[in-house]
């Protein structure tokens, strides 16, 4: 019985699902379906949105680093704070943007893939985060870990 109990184990552990953590280095871009825009902003959209690039760096002390480039205003722009993680929800607090105090503080919560090489985080409508009530297609954060 017992020998039969171990080899019961021996099949069942293996799969059971522990969240991958984000330590480590991330690049990243925004995902967006363009035909779901007015034709009146479609075109800046695709001008715009795929410049747009993100690297991340998530340490082990639970602060990160990102740096946004392709901004529209034609500026990189970095920004800092803590990490933390339930599952595999990660939630991002910032704390500076560009050397500065962060002005807007509202946690970004990124859902990181079982197997920790993905982490998407939804954008709503005028940056409204997961409450926004207004209209229009979503945006997506897409992060890949690249060491």
């Amino acid at each position: 019985m017992l020998q039969k109990v171990a080899i019961l184990a021996l099949l069942v552990l293996p799969n059971l699902s522990f969240a991958a953590e984000p330590t480590g280095y991330w690049t990243g871009r925004v995902e967006m379906d363009f035909s779901k825009l007015p034709a009146k902003d479609r075109k800046q959209a695709e001008s715009i949105i795929p410049k747009i690039k993100f690297v991340l760096t998530f340490s082990k002390n639970q602060t990160y680093t990102s740096k946004i480039s392709g901004s529209p205003d034609g500026k990189d722009h970095v920004s800092s704070g803590k990490w933390s993680q339930k599952g595999n929800a990660v939630t991002l607090t910032v704390v500076t943007t560009d050397s500065k105090p962060a002005t807007n503080k509202s946690p970004q919560t990124f859902n990181i893939s079982r197997d920790g090489k993905t982490m998407t985080f939804v954008m709503r409508p005028n940056g409204g985060g997961a409450k926004a009530t207004t209209t229009g297609p979503s945006a997506k954060v897409v992060l890949k870990k690249i060491g």
